[in-house]
């Protein structure tokens, strides 16, 4: 096996530090999904919302998707040390950290899941908002003749 894992509580820890960044970081993609959300909301309340800012929404949406995925994938990672640390002597040590990754895996998949259900969010409104400019066009075109 890999000769990380000679020092199996050092690797132990290494590997829980990576999982309170990891969770660190799912916290701040948290807080940036709640001001996105409510920056829909506030547009939704308005009249013919410029594209460009309904694309900001979409685009902080799409890179909060990423940034967890990363985590996610991340966290496999420190799944498979986990795994291969038991095998060794003072694995057992490891064992404390499968439900704090487990938790975090939680975590993300709870954020990605209102993060899909903003994505429908954004993509109704965009909708929306093609039908109201379609209309103001009409109004415009309309008063111009």
């Amino acid at each position: 096996m890999s000769a990380t894992f000679n020092h199996v509580p050092e690797t132990v820890s290494k590997c829980q530090r990576s999982a309170v960044h990891i969770s660190d970081h799912i916290q701040g993609c948290e807080r940036m999904l709640s001001t996105n959300e409510r920056l829909l909301r506030q547009l939704k309340a308005k009249y013919n919302v410029p594209s460009r800012q309904i694309e900001l929404v979409d685009e902080t949406s799409a890179f909060i998707t990423r940034e967890v995925t990363d985590d996610i994938e991340n966290l496999d990672v420190i799944s498979n040390r986990i795994l291969e640390m038991m095998d060794k002597p003072d694995g057992h040590c490891a064992l404390e950290l499968i439900p704090v990754v487990k938790s975090i895996k939680e975590d993300c998949q709870t954020l990605m899941s209102r993060l899909e259900e903003h994505k429908r969010k954004i993509d109704k409104y965009r909708k929306k908002m093609k039908n109201v400019r379609r209309v103001v066009l009409k109004e415009q075109s309309q008063n111009e003749n």
